[in-house]
């Protein structure tokens, strides 16, 4: 089975296909070059069955695989396939993979260009308008790599969750105006 050398050059709707419908089984790894990032996705007979990314595992781990659009692929029958952790069907990965790279697409398009750099918005934590602002874990860890310096592309490369997640993190965030770019 003969499969492109890039993410460029494909999609992983078609890689998945691709592989499903020759049965293989084995290991699709998608190297990010740019990133230092490594995914993989495990098959057994052309069926997902396990995706690894840097940030988490399983069927949250092959959907944000289809935010990827660019990487390096490699195909190889793997000695080992992991326990299945993966119970999806590959059509109804492709059509939630999808639909949340077009819901992440959106969210990326409502926020300043990733050259931006944002800054916490200190009026606004001291309570001058009487409403608590109430962050969550994430939220706080997001917030420690606002520092004033790192653009937003940095915080994404820096900041441990997928994508979309944050994509939508940090719009809740500006629109809270918690943070603000930096003028």
């Amino acid at each position: 089975m003969e499969l492109p050398a890039n993410l460029r050059e494909t999609t992983l709707a078609e890689l998945i296909q691709l592989i499903e419908l020759h049965s293989a089984s084995g290991r699709l790894q998608i190297i990010k070059t740019d990133a230092d990032e490594r995914a993989s996705i495990f098959f057994t007979q052309g069926q997902v069955v396990h995706a690894t990314t840097p940030r988490c595992q399983g069927e949250d781990a092959i959907i944000e695989l289809f935010s990827w659009d660019k990487g390096k692929i490699l195909f190889s029958e793997a000695s080992a396939i992991p326990p299945k952790s993966i119970n999806l069907s590959n059509t109804d990965i492709i059509i939630k993979g999808l639909g949340e790279a077009q819901k992440t697409a959106e969210f990326m398009m409502g926020l300043p260009p990733m050259s931006t750099i944002l800054r916490l918005n200190t009026s606004s934590m001291s309570g001058d308008s009487g409403e608590k602002i109430m962050l969550d874990a994430s939220e706080w860890n997001f917030l420690i790599l606002v520092d004033g310096r790192r653009t937003l592309q940095q915080i994404f490369d820096e900041y441990n969750l997928g994508q979309s997640q944050a994509a939508k993190l940090i719009g809740k965030l500006l629109e809270q105006k918690v943070v603000v770019p930096v003028r």
